[in-house]
């Protein structure tokens, strides 16, 4: 038997799942190159060390509304990642997310491949995409 959920059940299910556990949560950078999985866990990544200076994990006190878009109910957020202001900088394969009690929920890989990060003038420019019920994401980086 299939089963089909309307697009107003999900909607209310992200913004649940969005007040209870996203709103608070943070959003990191990872430098290994690594590709996330299903099975992925928080230790998996390698956040920027040293060489980025001032790096930190960005936390997002409120996620976008959640909307219907092409893919169905969506949520988007967007951070800015400040270049490093000491050492030499590094390679950012992706982002994760980990929600508001600190627990990984999310991780991608730039499609465009590592963007460099070299010094304090870089920013890197994040936009997260959730389809769904976190069914599907993706990251969009820019450097700019």
């Amino acid at each position: 038997m299939a089963y089909s959920v309307p697009n107003t059940a999900i909607s209310a299910m992200m913004t649940a799942y969005r007040t209870a556990s996203l709103d608070g949560g943070a959003i990191g950078l990872f430098t290994n190159n690594f590709t996330p999985v299903p099975t992925t866990v928080l230790g998996d990544f390698v956040e920027p060390g040293a060489e980025y200076g001032g790096y930190a994990r960005i936390t997002v006190a409120t996620w976008g509304l959640i909307f219907t878009g092409p893919n169905g109910p969506e949520c988007i957020t967007q951070v800015q990642f400040p270049g490093p202001t000491s050492g030499a900088g590094d390679s950012i394969y992706g982002v994760f997310l980990v929600d508001s009690g600190g627990l990984y929920v999310a991780g991608a890989r730039f499609d465009e491949g590592p963007q460099s990060m070299l010094n304090s003038t870089n920013i890197l420019v994040v936009d997260l995409h959730s389809y769904g019920f976190l069914g599907g994401a993706e990251s969009v980086p820019s450097v700019i």
